[in-house]
């Protein structure tokens, strides 16, 4: 990590602050940090609307919508497996604000050039790689906060990582109907520079309000080591063969990466392709696809608040377990067996739910198996891996319904979904979810509780 520099020193005694200070500045850098991740979310979601129709009203092509939308996801995806390295040297919170900045500058400059009359397919896949690229660091950064954030705040590492979950879905849900009412409001590029203030607010709000000293885990932070004493910097590839190899070591990452990749493939095909082809082969009207689309998101919003409140509270592999294998593939089942939409969107709010509240345990797991100075290399390999079936996810989903029917395919994710969520009950190592009795949980202090 980054030396702390004689900036960092005034933030320190907000991260040391006790119990006598006022509870809502130990809370302020939770409720911005939050604010920031929905805000920034919300803007991300919003561009992936707005800058395909950009491309498709002002080309007309299909192709060229499909090609600008991989160029804006793969930077994305890569800066998140590759940047980790990066944030340890500028350190996490510098990384998240100033991500969003660069964000908010490549973005921006779409509209801007737009208006002028100077923006060709190239330069704008150019500047909406580099928005996702910045992006895909910013949410490495953000990821690295959390336990600091989680220590000053006083509570679980498992609470914040809900909120923060939370604050993503939210931002999901709403930024899609958000972009679509504002496109049919104002032109596309007017909705692009929307997008671009989003990330220049998120920006704003953790460089002034989220302490430096967060970026600290979760025990208070070591005096700083002189300079003369401080090892040589590891260089850039080291750390990201660091990062991969502490990865591969760790059998239950491993195996949560490898499970998690498997179900978001599923999910990218049932969101995408299956569940707009279900409502179009059972002859329903497109307000369907707002019913299960929004019962899933709904229930997720919800399963990430339950999930942030209890999960330092419940045994963490038998949640995990029955709650995947319960929320995973029974709604692909549903939905080949059944042509109700109301069926249909009492299931997807159950799933939604279960698997919702699954989001903050995996937080804790991650923060608690780390160590903190390798947090941001590691994270950022995990989270990278998680979306590594996401693009192929419709690809396959569109291929196999074309080819046999959507019930096929449903039965086909479905079964695949059911295969990885029985990998807890299969391989023991899944059971080092609970941790030893005796560890204490990260985030939370020492000091006793007001009036104990």
């Amino acid at each position: 990590m980054i030396e702390e520099r004689a900036g960092d020193e005034r933030a320190l005694p907000m991260a040391g602050m006790t119990k006598s200070g006022p509870d809502g500045v130990r809370r302020g850098p939770l409720i911005a940090l939050s604010s920031a991740y929905l805000i920034s979310v919300l803007g991300s979601s919003m561009a992936a609307i707005a800058i395909p129709w950009l491309v498709l009203t002002t080309t007309g092509s299909a192709g060229r919508t499909g090609l600008v939308l991989f160029v804006q996801m793969t930077p994305y995806v890569l800066a998140q497996a590759v940047g980790g390295p990066w944030v340890d040297r500028v350190g996490p919170h510098r990384t998240f604000w100033s991500g969003n900045l660069l964000a908010a500058l490549f973005t921006g400059a779409i509209p801007l050039l737009y208006s002028v009359g100077d923006l060709s397919l190239v330069v704008l896949a150019v500047l909406a790689g580099a928005a996702g690229a910045a992006r895909g660091l910013a949410d490495c950064g953000n990821t690295v906060l959390v336990p600091g954030v989680a220590r000053i705040a006083g509570v679980s590492v498992e609470r914040v990582s809900g909120l923060n979950s939370a604050a993503n879905r939210t931002g999901l849900l709403l930024g899609a109907p958000l972009g679509g009412v504002l496109l049919g409001l104002l032109n596309p590029a007017s909705v692009v520079l929307i997008d671009a203030v989003t990330f220049l607010i998120a920006a704003v709000l953790v460089g002034l309000l989220v302490p430096i000293a967060a970026q600290h885990g979760p025990a208070p932070a070591a005096p700083p080591v002189p300079v003369a004493a401080a090892p040589p910097p590891e260089r850039y590839l080291t750390k990201l063969r660091v990062g991969f190899a502490f990865l591969r070591r760790d059998r239950l990452l491993l195996g949560l990466c490898m499970m998690i990749a498997v179900t978001n493939l599923s999910s990218a095909a049932l969101g995408d392709v299956l569940v707009p082809t279900w409502v179009l082969d059972r002859g329903h009207l497109p307000s369907a696809l707002g019913v299960v689309g929004g019962a899933l998101a709904l229930g997720s919003i919800g399963g990430n608040l339950l999930g942030g409140w209890i999960g330092d509270r419940v045994r963490r592999w038998v949640t995990f377990s029955f709650g995947f294998l319960l929320g995973g593939a029974p709604l692909f089942f549903v939905l080949a067996g059944t042509d109700s939409v109301l069926l249909a969107g009492i299931v997807a709010a159950l799933s939604g739910l279960l698997t919702g509240s699954l989001n903050p345990i995996l937080g804790g797991i991650w923060y608690r198996r780390i160590p903190h100075d390798m947090l941001a290399r590691v994270i950022g390999v995990v989270r990278a891996s998680g979306w590594i079936g996401v693009p192929f996810g419709p690809l396959l989903g569109g291929t196999i319904a074309q080819a046999w029917g959507v019930d096929t395919a449903l039965w086909v994710f479905g079964g695949l979904t059911l295969l990885a969520t029985l990998a807890p009950f299969a391989f023991p190592v899944f059971k080092e979810m609970d941790p030893p009795q005796d560890e204490p949980t990260p985030g939370r202090t020492a000091e006793p509780a007001p009036g104990g």
